[in-house]
């Protein structure tokens, strides 16, 4: 067994599940009515579950390709044919805009892809890895997540403009918007299924408020995703604040969600054999893809440069 397999195991290959749903067509660019709606609620449950895969690159990346004109590469791309990674670097304020493909970048899924999906706010890029490029496996804070530092010596097959750091904004927060929803259905259940002094913990004060407030932040997080979904999809003024309003809401309630959970479980929430730290691992990670929460925040105040 070498270092990749000991420190990500399953990690290094695509999740059977994407698997499964690319070659269904999940991930093709407007396969089905609204594209961009259909993906939200399939990004929604790919929160819940914690699923693990190129789900975002190959998302986008096969929408790009078809904007590009490239319509044999998207099919190849949704079908999962061909596997493509996510990559970025971050910027003084730890954003996590990708630059041009010049140094090493943080990328994720990179075993077995081959191209690279490069966004930033004004740009986006799929790169076609070549035999040139130079991978190290990093550990992840997510166990199930696969990240590496990468430097490309390929060419950007395809371009396109910042709609796609938009786009892949909005599907990371309705991510993050399933795992408030997976933590607090996971509160509540063991709230009323856990006993101490002979009733349900539910009944104390400080676990019902608890569960309460996540109930509200998951109800707010996925209503401003929606909102946020249905205004680009319509090609609302505002699109760009409410993709931003949502990242920032979205990714409180996960975090704040994951936290409690924990808590809520007790002693045994805080083990590594209960799945309660991977929830709160995971929101850390969507925390950082298409841009922080203070990025966005500065989005909406009007006080962000362009990158």
């Amino acid at each position: 067994m070498d270092e990749a397999d000991s420190l990500f195991g399953r990690a290094r290959e695509p999740s059977l599940i994407f698997s499964d749903w690319s070659q269904n067509g999940w991930f093709a660019d407007d396969s089905c009515g609204d594209g961009l709606i259909d993906q939200a609620l399939l990004f929604r449950v790919l929160g819940r579950h914690l699923a693990a895969g190129p789900f975002l690159a190959a998302t986008l990346a096969a929408g790009l390709s078809a904007a590009c004109g490239e319509g044999e590469l998207s099919e190849k791309i949704a079908a999962g044919r061909e596997l493509v990674a996510l990559a970025h670097v971050e910027d003084d304020a730890g954003n996590g805009a990708a630059s041009d493909h010049v140094g090493a970048l943080r990328a994720f899924d990179v075993p077995r892809s081959t191209y690279v999906l490069l966004l930033r706010p004004d740009r986006a890029m799929l790169v076609e890895r070549d035999e040139n490029d130079s991978f190290q496996m990093r550990a992840c804070i997510d166990p199930s997540v696969s990240m590496g530092m990468l430097t490309l010596a390929g060419h950007a097959r395809c371009q396109g403009s910042g709609d796609w750091w938009v786009r892949g904004g909005v599907l990371v927060a309705a991510m993050a918007a399933g795992i408030a929803e997976a933590t607090r259905d996971d509160s509540a259940f063991y709230a009323r299924t856990r006993s101490q002094f002979g009733r349900p913990i539910g009944m104390f004060q400080a676990i019902k408020h608890r569960c309460s407030e996540m109930a509200i932040q998951a109800e707010a997080a996925w209503c401003q995703v929606a909102y946020a979904v249905l205004s680009l999809s319509a090609g609302h003024e505002d699109a760009m604040q409410q993709v931003s309003a949502a990242k920032v809401v979205a990714s409180a309630a996960a975090t704040e969600n994951s936290s409690a959970n924990i808590q809520n479980h007790g002693a045994l929430g805080c083990t590594t054999e209960h799945s309660a730290h991977l929830y709160l691992k995971r929101s850390w990670v969507l925390a950082y893809l298409c841009g922080t929460a203070d990025y966005h925040q500065g989005q909406l105040l009007g006080s962000t440069s362009p990158l």
